[in-house]
């Protein structure tokens, strides 16, 4: 099996932000220097090689995405939602409505959360051996929630100040009451796992009596140039906005993938 040439790319992470004055739920978290813990959980059972429990491959995959996947049991169906994220140190955030099942779930169950980067296609000598290239993260964990309005200003100001940088600073206050309609949850990463396809076609023992071209089609995802809302009177583009290109590694993909 041959492995393309790829270089990792890991996001400078800043400190978790923080509100002023005590909150009920701290924000710090520090940074591991170990594996995570393979558990039955989290453990890669299929191809496993492609594995990763390295916290660096973790973090750069999650920085570089917009949406996950949450999947969890409600009244005994399996449901699934996608929904935006970020990381804060060794935490996933996201939030959801303060009430209903998602809520309630995320309040008394354990949930799994997935991410998955496409990085391109993968195209064999026969219709068996074509594929995709990816990076992808899955968590599993019971969430903690926040409650106190401190702690999920501060959780909402860190999710600017990752997806769209300087937005905060322009936006007008959060008040209570738009805090108080909304729970925001965090999941650790200590169950979490990596799995990365970062090949060729997988060689074939058939070949094809006529050649045919295998390798593989890169993907780069891009943001367009912004577009001002024609209902209100149209503001200048702020500096924060020109020539955005989304979070550090959102359009860094593994070399030739």
């Amino acid at each position: 099996m041959r492995t393309l040439d790829f270089e990792q790319r890991c996001s400078t992470v800043q400190g978790p932000l923080q509100a002023a004055g005590p909150t009920t739920t701290s924000m710090q978290a520090s940074q591991p220097t170990a594996p995570y813990t393979p558990t039955d959980a989290n453990r890669v059972k299929r191809i496993a090689y492609r594995a990763s429990y390295d916290p660096s491959v973790v973090h750069s995959i999650l920085d570089s995405g917009y949406v996950c996947h949450v999947a969890f049991v409600d009244a005994g169906l399996p449901q699934l939602i996608p929904m935006t994220y970020w990381r804060d140190g060794e935490f996933l955030y996201f939030h959801s409505a303060v009430r209903g099942r998602f809520a309630l779930v995320c309040r008394e169950a354990e949930i799994a959360i997935s991410v998955t980067l496409m990085d391109g296609l993968v195209l064999g000598h026969s219709p068996i051996n074509h594929s995709m290239n990816y990076r992808s993260v899955v968590v599993h964990g019971r969430p903690e929630a926040i409650d106190d309005r401190l702690a999920k200003a501060a959780a909402m100001q860190s999710f600017f100040a990752k997806t769209i940088p300087g937005r905060w600073e322009d936006l007008r206050a959060v008040r209570d009451d738009e805090l108080d309609a909304l729970t925001v949850f965090r999941l650790g990463l200590e169950q979490a796992s990596a799995k990365i396809r970062n090949e060729f076609p997988d060689e074939e023992d058939h070949m094809p009596s006529e050649p045919v071209w295998t390798g593989t089609i890169p993907l780069r995802p891009m943001f367009l140039a912004p577009v001002s809302d024609p209902r209100f009177e149209i503001q200048p583009l702020p500096p924060y906005l020109a020539g955005f290109a989304g979070k550090p590694d959102f359009g860094s993909r593994i070399e030739g993938a």
